[in-house]
């Protein structure tokens, strides 16, 4: 008995260490110069197997309780132009939101910014999708002549011309702006192989 049970706790051992990987923090270096309550840009996952996005970082505009949402929607590749309205009737989901109080950030930028989602498990297969966060006052940034486009672990968020939008879910018309913030995300590779249970044998 003793024996099956350490064969049981060893192969548990095994699956949750497969399941388990290290996050990768994807972080932009753009000026925190303007505001409104959207930011979007174009998310392309460039690994063989879905990413998960685990937390979010932005600017909040305000001292505040606010919600932030995250939506998201797939696409064909980088500069289609403007979005339109997010919502699900144009094709958007709405992948996760949070409500919590927040301190106003006129300067911060990357993950000195405040973490407004965490705890997700947003699952984003290989491909290129449009990005949104959403909240009632969100500081973003106007692009000007600053890099736009910002890569790691596979995963790329542009937020240049054609690409990075600002405004409101029902007209996010501003352009170029990108995320003053980052993500945080984890690979989803699928497990491969049988993993050998051992004997069982009686004590």
């Amino acid at each position: 008995f003793r024996t099956w049970m350490r064969s049981l706790f060893a192969l548990l051992l095994i699956v949750s260490s497969t399941q388990s990987f290290a996050q990768t923090t994807l972080a932009t270096t753009l000026l925190n110069n303007n505001g409104s309550s959207i930011v979007i840009g174009t998310l392309y996952n460039a690994n063989a197997s879905p990413i998960i996005i685990n937390s979010i970082y932005c600017a909040p505009g305000s001292t505040t309780t606010q919600t932030f949402q995250l939506w998201t929607k797939p696409i064909a590749g980088f500069n289609l132009g403007a979005p339109g309205a997010v919502s699900v009737v144009n094709g958007w989901t709405l992948q996760a939101s949070n409500t919590l109080a927040t301190t106003a950030q006129t300067t911060q930028t990357g993950t000195a910014c405040q973490q407004v989602m965490s705890g997700l498990n947003v699952s984003l297969a290989p491909g290129y999708y449009r990005f949104c966060i959403a909240a009632t006052s969100i500081r973003y940034s106007t692009i000007g002549v600053q890099a736009c486009s910002f890569t790691a672990g596979g995963v790329t968020l542009n937020y240049c011309a054609s690409n990075g939008y600002g405004g409101t879910l029902a007209s996010p018309t501003n352009t170029p702006r990108g995320l003053v913030g980052a993500i945080t995300f984890s690979a989803s590779t699928p497990c491969s192989g049988v993993p050998a249970p051992g004997n069982t044998v009686s004590s």
